[in-house]
């Protein structure tokens, strides 16, 4: 089995586009083709104001090939500090998608948050 490919980021506020998988690991390009394994947010308190995380598979065939593999505001569940994605199975992915990660919170008060991808090159 391929050893883990992991994307890693921490701040605080918003989990912008620019965290993709597997293009913001060093080592890594979307030149190959990958499995996902599953994403985890941690954040450092509980959300307050509505606001989508979306984690989703940006399609090398293009926008109309893009799909939400997850959906969760956090806010909607006030006690949730942790998000996990996990695929029933590993998701094989085409050399050329990427996996998307963001989360806008609709507030000044920005939650401090630590996020992991993980993955394997297939």
């Amino acid at each position: 089995m391929a050893a883990p490919i992991i994307v890693t980021a921490s701040g605080n506020g918003n989990i912008s586009s620019g965290n993709v998988f597997p293009t913001s690991h060093a080592n890594y390009t979307n030149d190959i083709a990958f499995y996902l394994e599953n994403v985890t947010i941690s954040f450092a308190s509980a959300a307050s104001n509505p606001g989508d995380i979306l984690v989703t598979l940006d399609s090398d065939e293009g926008p109309g090939y893009d799909v939400v593999l997850a959906k969760l505001d956090p806010s909607a569940t006030p006690s949730i500090q942790d998000f996990i994605y996990i695929p029933e199975s590993p998701l094989l992915c085409v050399a050329g998608d990427q996996i998307v990660v963001t989360y806008t919170q609709q507030s000044s008060n920005n939650i401090a948050f630590a996020m992991r991808i993980v993955g394997r090159s297939a």
